[in-house]
């Protein structure tokens, strides 16, 4: 199956298709998205500072 990418809009494979779930402060799904392994590492690497 291919998806497309949420940030960069490339298409990708299953197997190189991650998928995030982004929550608010009060324990609210705010969004559901898919990355490709590129755009999940920048946002891996985001998240340490």
């Amino acid at each position: 199956m291919i998806y497309t990418c949420q940030h960069c809009e490339k298409d990708t494979d299953s197997k190189a298709a991650h998928s995030i779930t982004v929550y608010l402060e009060d324990g609210v799904e705010d969004s559901y998205e898919i990355l490709c392994s590129l755009c999940y590492s920048e946002w891996l690497q985001s998240l340490k500072g």
